[in-house]
């Protein structure tokens, strides 16, 4: 019990001190703001660099060189570090230069090897000889029915009538001709106008007892074409044969052709022919004079078949008839090879091996560049560079391939059993045009493919000064181009006005704009211009190639010139961080790390 005390006769109870505090054995850092702000500091700097080599590396994302910036590297320091110390990685350069020589190989391999051209522009010499050998007697309306008969004349000549025709030919054997077998008919087919009134002049002249008649022939135009072969003043004769008969492009399977000096259609009047009978058809075209006034073009056109070529020589002769009188001939010969990926044995399974590779690379590159979209962006793409061929190429690939569907699936299409022989002509003509198309698209994708070597290999810093040469030098030379575009109109415009309708070079505006381009590099003929269009012509010449030589080739040398000197004076301060230095500078310090002394060595800057 507590003791108690009397004070004044009142107890009191004695209170107890308090039990010792526990001790705090954790030791507390006092707060060190300076080492706060320090590490605070730190971490800015650290993302700061992170930044800077991120924005570095999509600036330089779309140069030479700078698709290999290891995006796993850190800047340890600020400001320019991150430029001057950006890491290379020589390895994931490796891997993308192995698969894109792969790739480029197979392509080329794939689309340009192995198509037998030789043979092909051998067979197609064939054909076109034999029209030119003929043509020069096609100088009016008798001229142009003889050039049909020497053309039918030849053909028959070489028909082999011990020929294998079972093996070659379609339903109707048209006939044989250098060891090839006629597709279809030989087609003659005419587009003419209709009649319309004169001028006024010509009424005055028929008035003053100067000229006859009220009739004349336009020259061709849409809406000008007659429908109801008639002569002079509408006459219409009965001449009991289908070759006066009119027939719409549906009838005649035929698309409209370009010529010199019009767009004909499909339509007119045709006339089918065999080898056999051609010289009588063409003697009762002479007699009734299926070529007359009206005519404004004949479409001669046959097809043969090499089977031991396996392609199809197609031919197309074409004489515009002007209401001078004067006959203006065009001549279009194409060979047709079907058969793109023949069953050759193993080089074909090869073939079709490297083509899948190249459309699975290009699923690959495609995926490859989304993905980066996706985690950076577009900013690759805001810089003019190897960004933007990569996606050119990509989209060229994608229309090739499907190019090559439609024309795989148009192939399987063209011989149905129903189709008539002018059916199948058609068909294999536009197959053709399809695969021409389809070359043109490989051709443009094999030089941009060939071209991006320069992004992967043999890059120096004196091809980096030469690109940046021309990307600085871009706005500049666009606006020379304008004003070069302006010139050159203005001097095309002058030719055509002056000497149109003397010299056959400028007698329209694209053929005027065609020879002072090729006088402008020494392609012109001074003593023709003397003797056809005098002095003026001589002093209009001359005036051309002192502006578009003297002065207007010099100042895109002088921009050049100005452009390269800036780009030279600028590498002392910036030197050029060739790829061709970064892959030293990798190998170095690999051999360093592995035979040196075992420490790491950083590079502050490639090349």
């Amino acid at each position: 019990m507590a003791d108690q005390t009397m004070d004044s006769g009142k107890p009191t109870l004695a209170v107890q001190p308090p039990a010792a505090a526990k001790k705090d054995t954790h030791k507390r850092r006092p707060f060190d703001e300076k080492k706060f702000e320090a590490k605070k500091k730190k971490i800015a700097q650290r993302l700061r660099a992170e930044e800077e080599l991120e924005q570095f590396r999509q600036e330089t994302g779309g140069t030479i060189g700078g698709e290999w910036v290891n995006q796993k590297w850190v800047a340890k320091q600020v400001g320019n570090a991150s430029k001057k110390a950006a890491g290379f990685d020589f390895t994931l350069w490796l891997k993308d230069t192995a698969l894109y020589f792969a790739f480029l190989t197979a392509f080329t391999l794939s689309v340009f090897a192995g198509r037998g051209t030789q043979q092909i522009v051998s067979y197609e010499n064939v054909w076109r000889r034999t029209v030119m050998t003929h043509l020069d007697t096609a100088t009016n309306h008798e001229g142009v029915l003889q050039f049909f008969d020497d053309i039918v004349g030849e053909l028959s000549a070489q028909d082999n009538t011990d020929f294998p025709l079972d093996n070659y030919t379609f339903r109707a054997q048209y006939g044989t001709a250098f060891g090839s077998a006629l597709v279809g008919a030989i087609r003659l087919r005419q587009v003419r106008v209709q009649s319309t009134e004169c001028s006024p002049v010509h009424t005055k002249l028929v008035v003053s007892g100067l000229a006859k008649g009220y009739e004349c022939f336009p020259a061709w135009s849409d809406g000008t074409e007659e429908t109801v072969y008639s002569k002079e003043n509408g006459t219409v004769y009965d001449w009991n044969s289908t070759i006066f008969d009119y027939q719409t492009a549906d009838d005649t399977q035929q698309v409209a052709i370009q010529g010199y000096f019009g767009l004909y259609p499909g339509s007119g009047y045709v006339a089918d022919m065999t080898l056999q009978d051609a010289p009588d058809i063409i003697a009762f075209m002479r007699d009734s004079h299926w070529i007359d006034f009206k005519t404004r073009a004949v479409v001669l056109e046959y097809m043969f078949y090499s089977a031991n070529l396996d392609v199809f020589g197609d031919t197309r002769v074409m004489f515009e008839f002007l209401p001078s009188g004067a006959v203006h001939p065009n001549v279009l010969v194409a060979v047709i090879s079907l058969n793109r990926y023949p069953n050759d044995g193993v080089w074909s399974l090869v073939r079709i091996a490297m083509i899948v590779f190249v459309y699975l690379t290009v699923v690959f590159y495609i995926l490859d560049d989304m993905d980066h979209c996706r985690i950076v962006g577009m900013a690759k793409y805001r810089t003019l560079g190897w960004a933007h061929m990569d996606l050119i190429n990509n989209l060229l690939f994608v229309l090739s391939g499907l190019f090559r569907l439609a024309n795989f699936i148009m192939v399987g299409l063209a011989f149905p059993d129903t189709a008539t022989d002018s059916d199948v002509r058609q068909k294999i003509r536009s197959v053709g045009d399809a695969l021409y198309m389809e070359d043109q698209i490989n051709g443009l994708n094999g030089f941009l493919l060939w071209m991006k070597l320069f992004k992967y290999v043999g890059v120096t810093a004196r091809i980096i000064r030469l690109a940046n040469t021309i990307t600085y030098s871009l706005r500049d030379v666009i606006t020379y181009m304008a004003l070069f575009a302006i010139i050159s109109y203005a001097f095309a415009i002058l030719g055509y006005l002056l000497f149109g309708s003397e010299l056959a070079t400028y007698q329209t505006m694209t053929d005027s704009l065609v020879t002072i381009f090729r006088a402008m590099y020494g392609d012109v003929d001074f003593l023709e211009v003397l003797d056809k269009a005098g002095t003026v012509g001589f002093i209009y010449l001359f005036c051309w190639l002192v502006v578009s030589v003297t002065v207007l080739l010099n100042m895109i040398i002088a921009i050049l010139a100005d452009v390269y000197s800036k780009v030279v004076a600028d590498e002392k301060d910036n030197p050029p961080s060739a790829l061709v230095g970064r892959i030293a500078d990798e190998a170095t310090k690999r051999w360093l790390e592995v035979f040196g002394h075992g420490a790491k060595v950083e590079f502050a800057e490639g090349g």
